[in-house]
């Protein structure tokens, strides 16, 4: 058994880690897509936006940053700090009840197998120590991926407020300020509603990649690891 049990136990490892390149390789892929879709977002919202407004200049104050990090204002902060709470929260119940189940399964397997206890208590504790840093290593990826979205969503606002401000004082000089101020007001309002809808659904679309990995690690220990190596031996 000691033989087949190293194998079981390597076997795991071995999959749960390939699970965890792929899903860092999708995230990573992800946030490039982010990123250069945000940047090229920034520029053309920035050309568009030549209407602007004498209320937007204080936005202006926020501190610019990049895509590949940099400082952010204390308002973009938070929301990068709530947006990790509930990917955080999320990972951590799942946790809890992947472990459960994958300990009920294993436990069931092994007894109905004639394992002695001491066998079954070492193949659960090398399968919930190899799932925690499964979804650990996957939470804190998605967790940058969430900081760096809020920072390129500021990064945007920053400039699109940058463009009309500047464009404000070359508008005054031709036009009423009533209606520059009216029609940047709008564009500014605009602007902002549609990042944080981005923001919203980047962090959603985390949320469903935590959600989505933690499944897979289960199908994985359970049915092609747990199952399946014991039917063999046995």
């Amino acid at each position: 058994m000691k033989e087949s049990l190293t194998l079981f136990t390597g076997k795991i490892i071995k999959t749960l880690v390939e699970v965890v390149l792929v899903i860092v390789a999708v995230v990573v892929v992800i946030e490039v897509v982010v990123c250069s879709s945000s940047s090229s977002s920034s520029s053309s919202s920035s050309s568009s936006s030549s209407s602007s407004s004498s209320s937007s200049s204080s936005s202006s104050s926020t501190s610019k940053s990049t895509c590949d990090g940099g400082g952010s204002d204390r308002s973009s902060s938070k929301g990068s700090n709530k947006s990790s709470v509930v990917v955080v929260a999320v990972a951590i119940v799942l946790v809890v009840v992947e472990v459960v189940v994958v300990a009920v399964v294993v436990v069931a397997v092994f007894v109905k197998a004639g394992e002695t206890a001491v066998e079954v208590v070492l193949v659960i504790v090398v399968v919930v120590v190899v799932v925690v840093v499964v979804v650990v290593a996957v939470v804190v990826v998605a967790v940058v991926v969430v900081a760096v979205v809020v920072v390129v969503a500021v990064v945007v606002v920053v400039v699109v407020v940058v463009v009309v401000v500047v464009v404000l004082a070359v508008l005054l000089i031709v036009v009423e300020e009533v209606v520059v101020t009216a029609v940047a007001t709008v564009v500014v309002v605009v602007v902002v509603v549609v990042v944080v809808v981005v923001v919203v659904v980047v962090v959603v679309v985390v949320v469903v990649v935590v959600v989505v990995v933690v499944v897979i690690v289960i199908k994985v220990v359970i049915v092609e690891v747990v199952v399946v190596e014991k039917v063999v031996v046995v």
